[in-house]
């Protein structure tokens, strides 16, 4: 068995929390619009597109809005740029994967959200990003695999990946790495120490055992 020697980790559902279907009921509300997706029909190849350098997202998101003012354009902006929100539990347990491990990011992303982000410090723990819009290959695609693992230096089976997309996880496994598909963030806790990833945080908490309930008071005669 292979020696685990980097973790990766999906960005967009894991190391941050939002989602493109609440920026696309946000953006139908900015713009008088039904908040179903339905009457958002661009949003559906939007993410690709600009995910795949095709396209840049602000230009994306113009089209989007269509006639719009220049202050609704840049209310659509901001809320797509700050859609996505830092999880402390992550963070945490990047920080003390570090020491041990090569602790990198591999996202389906575009320029406006990474640079962002950059500017905030997200990036700033991993030792490597590959990003989709940069090396023009989008997860589950294996080309995007191949960079990570290139630039890493090395193999398939030395390399724990975490994404929320099963379809991605599933073509990650094929690929030779070792996967967790994530749900949450405990459950994710779990998988990565039976996956033999160590790590000494968060200490497992006991389960108090369960009382029963409170004995019934006999009535007086």
């Amino acid at each position: 068995m292979s020696k685990i020697k980097a973790v990766v980790f999906d960005v967009g559902g894991v190391l941050l929390k939002g989602s493109m279907v609440a920026f696309g009921v946000k953006a139908a509300r900015l713009l008088g619009l039904s908040p179903s997706l339905r009457a958002l029909p661009k949003l559906r190849g939007l993410p690709k597109k600009i995910e795949r350098g095709e396209v840049e997202a602000e230009e994306a998101i113009r089209e989007l809005a269509g006639n719009v003012p220049e202050k609704t354009v840049k209310a659509l902006i901001r809320l797509f740029v700050n859609e996505y929100k830092p999880d402390p539990q992550m963070a945490r347990l990047v920080a003390e994967l570090k020491p041990n491990y090569k602790v990198a990011v591999l996202s389906n992303t575009n320029a406006l959200q990474a640079n962002a982000y950059r500017e905030k410090g997200y990036f700033r723990p991993f030792e490597l990003c590959v990003l989709s819009h940069e090396i023009r290959a989008v997860k589950p695609d294996k080309n995007a695999f191949d960079v990570l693992l290139n630039r890493l230096r090395i193999k398939a089976g030395e390399c724990v990946f975490v994404d929320n997309n099963w379809n991605t996880c599933r073509h990650a496994r094929e690929y030779g790495l070792k996967v967790v598909h994530f749900r949450s963030n405990r459950q994710c806790f779990k998988a990565l120490r039976r996956l033999g990833v160590e790590f000494s945080w968060p200490v497992p908490v006991r389960k108090r055992p369960r009382t029963k309930g409170k004995p019934k008071l006999r009535r007086r005669r």
